[in-house]
């Protein structure tokens, strides 16, 4: 098994590419989209931080000497530039989980059609696999993909539509997801947002366990 400080490592290969120097480039998804300007990754007695790869050494180093002080690290980065978004939440590594009885694999000829709502979202009936779906009423109503794929690990993206939420059919997504991710043999993550109880309760229902506290300020 895996410490702590083990999988917020794992968690930054899977989450980012990084350069020479381990600064973050790209966030590690198809569309390559820009990394924070810092990520801190809390886990095992062990705090990771890792900076965008187009900040200064000064600010680099003006960042990394108060990053244990959030007060301090957001008024610094306030001096660089505005802050344009701030996530921060627990990180979860999911058990040893069997396939769930309702949730079928997507993105083959035969996937049923996804909800206008997913569509209206962006969900495409071909995403990165394992991509999990359940169906109800004839349409894929909650869904579960690789967010962020790696050698060693794969991130949950899940969402369902608004009308089939509170029904636990993203548990069902989720858990189908994580053992096609364990049978390839790497780790399924989960990460989600403090502010988000419901997610917190899905990790919950799956008996995940909390190894760490991820914070992304961009």
């Amino acid at each position: 098994m895996l410490s702590d400080a083990d999988l917020i490592r794992l968690q930054l290969r899977t989450m980012f590419l990084l350069d020479r120097r381990g600064r973050l480039v790209a966030g590690n998804e198809p569309a390559r989209p820009a990394p924070p300007r810092i990520f801190i990754a809390i886990g095992g007695g062990t705090r990771l931080v890792r900076v965008r790869h187009d900040v200064c050494e000064r600010h680099t180093r003006d960042w990394l000497a108060c990053c244990d002080d959030p007060a301090a690290l957001a008024a610094k980065l306030r001096e660089h530039a505005p802050i344009e978004r701030e996530y921060r939440g627990p990180a979860y590594v999911l058990p040893s989980l069997e396939p769930a009885a309702g949730a079928v694999p997507l993105g083959g000829p035969d996937t049923p059609p996804l909800h206008p709502e997913l569509l209206a979202r962006g969900w495409r009936t071909s995403e990165t696999g394992p991509y999990v779906g359940v169906v109800r009423d004839g349409h894929v109503v909650a869904v579960c993909y690789s967010s962020r794929e790696g050698s060693g690990a794969c991130g949950a993206g899940v969402e369902t539509a608004i009308q089939y939420r509170g029904l636990g059919l993203a548990s069902l997504a989720v858990q189908s997801w994580a053992a096609a991710v364990q049978q390839s043999g790497r780790v399924a993550l989960y990460s989600t947002e403090w502010e988000n109880l419901a997610s917190q309760r899905l990790a919950a229902r799956l008996d995940a366990r909390q190894y760490g506290e991820n914070w992304h300020i961009t």
